[in-house]
């Protein structure tokens, strides 16, 4: 009976190695299929940052064999801009100081053109909490950044061309206002010397003079505030 037990449990035993075996296999499967066919760049690396590996998507993005990757630490494809605040990251979290980070980052290619990814790094531990190596999953976001960029440089050219609108018609304003001025102080002093001359028929001449003075005068007055509106300079005082 001891001996049916014994080979019974050594037989249950053959048979859970056997299932652990085919989960194992089955779940390696399924990891790999999701590295070689994923869209996003998925990139391993050893604890020091050398390549470990690394999926087409992510060799298409850096214009890089899979062969010629294996030889190179991800320094190497960094931006220069952006390599010091990579390798802190990194380091912190082979330390164990963190488990994952992310980050916006500038790659180069092997032709030497930038490309943009955001980039999640994790780092992979063993059943004992050890560190093994690091995952890296990078999304190429270029065509985002350049529409950032163009968005960033088409508002700046609206904002100076709206400075440059505000500070044409601040100018043409102080230009017309000064003749306007005289036009209209010279209309109420030349009623003035109509009355003490005795030419009061010339009056409403004056009249009219003046009138069309002031309206266009508050013309240019409504179109600077308008342009002053228009650049945020528009100062409001509550009575």
């Amino acid at each position: 009976q001891a001996i049916l037990s014994a080979a019974a449990g050594s037989i249950g035993g053959a048979i859970i190695r056997q299932q652990t075996e085919v989960a194992l296999q089955a779940s390696e499967l399924q990891f790999r299929a999701i590295f070689e066919y994923s869209s996003i760049g998925i990139g391993l690396t050893d604890l020091t940052g050398k390549q470990i590996d690394g999926n087409p998507a992510l060799c298409h993005m850096l214009g890089y064999s899979r062969e010629e990757l294996l030889t190179m630490h991800f320094s190497e494809y960094t931006h220069p801009d952006d390599i010091a605040t990579d390798v802190e990251l990194f380091q912190s979290l082979v330390r164990g100081q963190r488990d994952r980070y992310e980050m916006e980052k500038q790659y180069l290619r092997k032709d030497g053109n930038g490309v943009w990814g955001r980039l999640s790094l994790s780092l992979v531990r063993d059943s004992a909490a050890r560190p093994q190596f690091v995952i890296a999953l990078v999304e190429d976001i270029t065509a985002h950044k350049q529409a950032e960029n163009h968005l960033r440089d088409s508002k700046e050219a609206a904002e100076a061309g709206s400075r440059a609108k505000s500070e044409f018609l601040a100018t043409m304003s102080h230009e017309l206002r000064t003749p306007l001025n005289a036009i209209i102080g010279y209309s109420e002093m030349l009623q003035e010397d109509a009355i003490d001359c005795g030419y009061e028929d010339t009056i409403p001449d004056l009249q009219k003079i003046q009138s069309a003075g002031k309206h266009l005068l508050g013309l240019i007055n409504d179109i600077l505030d308008l342009s002053k509106i228009e650049a945020g300079k528009m100062d409001l005082f509550l009575e």
